[in-house]
C-alpha cells in the first residue's frame, strides 16, 4: 500500500465513513513530504492521534490568519509524512 493509500484508509477509518480512493486524486491532493513532524507541531499546537492508526489530526485550523479554516491529516510512515489538507 502506498502512503498515499494508507492515509486515505486512515482517514476514512478516522471519520468513520467510507472514502473510496477515486475521491482523492492522489497525485495532487495527497502530498508526500520528508519534512520534520514537528514542524507541523510547532505551528499549529498539538494534534489529536488516533489510536487505531497513528493518524494526526487537526481539526478547524487556520494556516494564515484572514484565510479559511480547514482540517489537517497527517500519517507518519516513517521515512515520509502522508499529509492532506483543506488549507493548502
Amino acid at each position: 500500500m502506498t502512503p498515499q493509500e494508507k492515509l486515505v484508509s486512515a482517514v476514512a477509518e478516522y471519520d468513520m465513513v467510507p472514502i473510496e480512493f477515486n475521491f482523492f486524486d492522489v497525485d495532487t491532493d495527497i502530498v508526500i513530504t520528508h519534512e520534520a513532524l514537528a514542524d507541523f507541531t510547532n505551528q499549529f499546537g498539538p494534534a489529536h492521534e488516533t489510536p487505531e492508526n497513528g493518524l494526526l489530526v487537526w481539526k478547524h485550523i487556520q494556516r494564515v490568519k484572514g484565510q479559511p479554516r480547514g482540517d489537517l491529516y497527517i500519517l507518519d510512515c516513517g521515512d515520509c509524512l502522508a499529509i492532506y489538507s483543506e488549507i493548502f
